[in-house]
């Protein structure tokens, strides 16, 4: 049993209003009625996860550390919206041997020609940059083919997951889709040197996702994110935006670029005295108030989107409820309680976005 189809409508809705603005560039590469494995890097948490399951038509199956597994309802829960814990050394041998079942789980879903996502990196960074990639996706493919003699037409399909500000709320997001990778491609090596084919597609895979994130290298790297941050002037299109974005960074980091000045936050200090600011924030005071609570103690800044996100897919419609009721309750009008529930997702995005705007 899954309630993935069921959540999923209102997990796309909450994702277009959870980011300002969403780009997905190649998507008409992404090859229809055949096994895929979506591999993307992975910067920001189990918000990776949500946004892909948004963008893409297919049911998708994912593997998530095994860490957050521990809880038999929390497994079950999870298992629900396809979720499938994939183990690390750090678990200890006797957990990693678990692994072998996951793969055939896996296999089991490339068979019936549904689609993986894999983090390959194996762990998550808020660094701007590709980390070493792990074998979990040659073993899974490669062993769904040859078990099949190579007929299944398994795509590997390489995707870039690129934030402007990792944890904001109403930021933007651009996905770049790479070109699909046959696994077919390697059979032959493979029949000869199973080791080497699972590098070689390792290695390819690793190239091909390299020009689709905004990198920055190591050396120099919060030097480098600063100037970039400071000095990187707005395009009207996120696919204009990395392009730029990238040619920037590399002149940075070439020493071509001379600094011309930082960006500055537009003025806004008659920003409380407009009342509808005031509606807005007092509507939507108790939601922020206990998400501020929680993220406090949060020390890796790289949970805290995801945990925005899925506190406000709960805390906001509950409290849109609580409203709304007591609305009725004192109107005992339903025309004026709709139009307040209406109002509060309006307006309180509209004020969000002009607070947080800024003159890049």
């Amino acid at each position: 049993m899954s309630i993935y189809p069921a959540l999923n409508i209102y997990h796309k809705v909450m994702v277009r209003l959870f980011y300002k603005r969403i780009k997905i560039s190649g998507k008409e590469k992404v090859p229809l009625e055949t096994p895929k494995v979506f591999v993307t890097n992975h910067q920001n948490a189990f918000l990776d996860a949500i946004i892909m399951a948004a963008v893409m038509k297919e049911p998708l199956h994912f593997l998530t550390r095994a860490s957050v597994f521990k809880k038999p309802f929390v497994k079950w829960l999870l298992s629900l919206v396809n979720m499938m814990p994939i183990y690390r050394i750090r678990d200890g041998l006797a957990a990693v041997k678990k692994n072998d079942e996951v793969f055939e789980q896996c296999i089991e879903i490339l068979q019936n020609k549904g689609s993986l996502l894999i983090f390959a990196e194996g762990n998550h960074s808020l660094q701007r940059s590709l980390r070493p990639l792990q074998k979990g996706v040659s073993r899974i493919v490669f062993e769904a083919e040859r078990r099949n003699a190579f007929n299944l037409t398994i795509q590997v399909i390489p995707v870039g997951m690129n934030y402007d500000n990792h944890s904001a709320f109403r930021d933007n997001f651009f996905m770049n889709i790479g070109d699909p990778i046959p696994v077919k491609d390697f059979e032959k090596e493979y029949e000869t040197k199973d080791g080497e084919a699972m590098n070689s597609l390792k290695n390819r895979l690793s190239d091909e996702l390299k020009p689709l994130i905004l990198t920055i290298n190591d050396e120099n790297y919060s030097q480098t994110e600063r100037i970039w941050l400071e000095n990187r002037k707005r395009q009207k299109d996120l696919k204009e935006q990395f392009d730029y974005d990238q040619k920037l960074i590399y002149a940075i980091e070439s020493g071509e670029f001379k600094e011309e000045g930082k960006n500055k936050i537009l003025e806004k200090k008659y920003f409380w005295a407009n009342p509808i600011c005031w509606y807005a924030a007092i509507n939507h005071f108790f939601p922020f108030f206990i998400m501020s609570l929680i993220l406090k103690p949060i020390k890796d800044r790289a949970f805290w989107a995801s945990l925005k996100f899925t506190l406000g897919y709960v805390l906001v419609p509950l409290f849109y409820s609580i409203q709304f009721i007591l609305v009725y309750a004192l109107s005992n009008n339903l025309a004026i309680s709709l139009a307040y529930l209406f109002s509060l997702p309006l307006i309180g995005l509209a004020v969000y976005d002009y607070y947080k705007s800024t003159a890049l």
